[in-house]
């Protein structure tokens, strides 16, 4: 996974004459050479040169800081870990490491780890654009974050557990609104900073005030698939299905291979009976990730609506093979059985999807009950 990384000008600024052909001898000759090897695709060779300047000099702060930061791209988190946390341990005050590091808890989920991270670089971070980064990236971590604090007292009734969990998503949501706030006083053009601000206000509630940093994200940068893309999810909230379309057009228009994208506007599609129009969304879906069940999962619902039982049941089965824990997708099997007058089969996908999902039972009574009238009638 790569990601956005902090790293100083000092290596770029430094050349020497005959790089390729003279061998290096000193660190800082070895992190230039592992650089440019890095930029050129070779994280082999960089990391070699890196490991070369530490065997040299095992206080080689930058050379612990760049190799972190490559095996951080490369998807080595705990190797990237180790380096930073010596880098850190040479020089505490480094920024770019803590605002790398920040980024290796945020993949681990450590997120309260990766705020302390970005606290303490803020702290020394004198740069305009990078101080912007670091709020934002700050801001993300709120935005994310998935843990919670829960007393006796939050989770002595289900009303209370619920509007703990409400109160402690808003208190996450309005801290990353206010470090997006921040990045943006010292970048307005921040394009990510309003899209994320918007998703923020979102979770708020806050409609008028996401549409309105989803249109200033869109100014800077009109082919914004993930805008677009969210956007569409409001409006699909509101129930302004023909909007939210558009902006799926608009989202694959930027993004061509924006699965999802294709599976919702599909979806979306089949509600409004659009059967050809969501069969193809589904499809072409499918040909992007042949992994995701959804698709799968939706174009059974379709083929249900068109009588083709046998065949949506093949789709059910597909996606259960994908996600075997989605509940939805052993109802809407269970329900295609019905229709085919098989209650055995049926039954046991009826009692797989209450295993997973007992809350659901009054809702799938409800769905067998449709089907069992729709046959009498008939």
């Amino acid at each position: 996974m790569k990601l956005e990384v902090f790293l100083a000008a000092i290596i770029i600024s430094i050349c020497f004459i005959g790089t390729q052909a003279q061998k290096p001898s000193t660190p800082q000759e070895y992190l230039t050479r592992g650089y440019e090897k890095e930029q050129k695709g070779d994280s082999g060779g960089a990391l070699d040169d890196y490991a070369k300047a530490i065997e040299i000099d095992p206080r080689a702060v930058e050379a612990f800081y760049y190799r972190g930061s490559l095996y951080m791209n490369i998807g080595n988190l705990q190797s990237a870990l180790t380096d930073f946390n010596k880098a850190l341990e040479l020089n505490p005050k480094h920024a770019g490491v803590l605002g790398n590091r920040s980024n290796v808890w945020k993949v681990m989920g450590e997120n309260a780890k990766g705020r302390a991270d970005l606290d303490a670089a803020l702290q020394v971070e004198k740069d305009r654009d990078r101080r912007a980064l670091m709020y934002y990236q700050r801001g993300i971590l709120w935005h994310t974050d998935k843990t919670m604090s829960l007393s006796l007292e939050d989770s002595k009734t289900p009303e209370t557990l619920r509007a703990s969990l409400l109160k402690q998503f808003d208190k996450k949501y309005s801290n990353a609104i206010q470090d997006y706030n921040e990045a943006l006083k010292l970048r307005p053009d921040y394009g990510d900073a309003f899209a994320d601000r918007g998703e923020a206000k979102k979770s708020k509630s806050d409609y008028d005030g996401a549409l309105s940093d989803y249109e200033n994200a869109l100014k800077i940068n009109p082919c914004f698939a993930r805008v677009f893309y969210n956007r569409a999810l409001l409006f699909t909230d509101k129930g302004n299905l023909d909007q939210a379309i558009k902006d799926y057009d608009k989202a694959i228009d930027c993004k061509k291979d924006y699965e999802i994208a294709y599976s919702n506007r599909g979806y979306l599609r089949f509600l409004k009976k659009d059967f050809s129009g969501a069969k193809q969304d589904f499809d072409a879906a499918m040909r992007l990730d042949p992994n995701d069940a959804f698709p799968y999962l939706n174009r059974g619902l379709l083929l249900v609506e068109e009588k083709s039982f046998e065949a949506a049941i093949k789709d059910y089965s597909r996606a259960l093979e994908i996600d075997p824990k989605e509940f939805k997708i052993y109802s809407a099997r269970g329900i295609a059985y019905l229709r085919l007058g098989k209650e055995s089969e049926a039954k046991q996908d009826f009692e797989s999807a209450l295993k997973l999902n007992p809350q659901f039972r009054s809702q799938l009574e409800i769905e067998i009950d449709k089907v069992r009238n729709q046959k009498e009638n008939h």
